[in-house]
């Protein structure tokens, strides 16, 4: 057994749901002079929103409408787009297609709010957008890549996981666990806990299980999240 930090991760209580309160202080904190905003959601982040807020709830916030980011929309140009995307680089390409043409935007501004980390790439693919830059107002990480469907339990949103872990035929074994250990560590962030982390050491000696991979890299992960925050603190 293994035991990194002393502090336990308590699951009790969590009301409401962490990403329900940030989902709505994310459409609450844009107000648009005109009073209406827009909110563009892609595949990833519908799943979220399904199982964290209702779309009456957005809508009672001065939203007009929730679009759809994948499917072809009616350009709103005297609106301001709130977009919660998952940070891919299918979706950072629409966003930049909403602000091609200096003369035919789909909205008057963009609020970006991501579902998890952007790559250095994107971002720098979004520099290269001159238009989306100029109406650009917000950018922001939101580190909520989990699923939180009652106020006191949460899933990852693996549901194939375990056989892509343990089949001797899986070819994403790596992937998934880079994936595992990216959402449990926005869990931690977002509910502000310093983890125990405890594994089942493998039996055979130099063979590393899946449980032993997961808390070492998230152990690494955190310890560098709170580094960083560290230093901000002390700028």
């Amino acid at each position: 057994m293994s035991k990194f930090w002393p502090v336990r991760l308590p699951l009790l209580p969590l009301l409401p749901p962490p990403p329900l309160t940030v989902v709505l202080q994310v459409v609450r904190e844009v107000q648009p002079a005109n009073g209406w905003k827009v909110v563009v959601v892609d595949a990833a982040s519908v799943k979220l929103l399904s199982c964290a807020v209702r779309t009456l709830d957005i809508l009672e916030e001065g939203v007009s409408l929730v679009e759809n980011l994948e499917i072809r929309r009616q350009p709103m140009p005297t609106m301001e787009a709130i977009y919660l995307v998952e940070p891919t680089e299918s979706s950072i390409a629409k966003i930049k297609e909403d602000f091609a043409d200096a003369d035919k935007c789909m909205y008057a501004a963009a609020h970006v709010y991501l579902t998890s980390h952007l790559a250095n790439d994107l971002v720098y693919s979004l520099k290269q957008a001159p238009e989306f830059v100029a109406r650009c107002r917000t950018l922001r990480e939101l580190g909520l890549e989990f699923f939180s469907p009652e106020s006191q339990c949460f899933h990852l949103g693996l549901p194939d996981v375990f056989n892509t872990l343990y089949s001797p035929m899986s070819i994403a074994k790596n992937a998934t666990l880079h994936t595992i250990v990216e959402r449990l560590r926005t869990v931690c962030i977002t509910l502000g806990e310093k983890p125990n982390i405890r594994y089942m050491k493998a039996k055979e000696t130099g063979a590393a299980d899946a449980s032993e991979t997961v808390a070492k890299a998230l152990y690494a992960s955190l310890s560098n999240h709170h580094k960083q925050v560290n230093l901000c603190r002390q700028d």
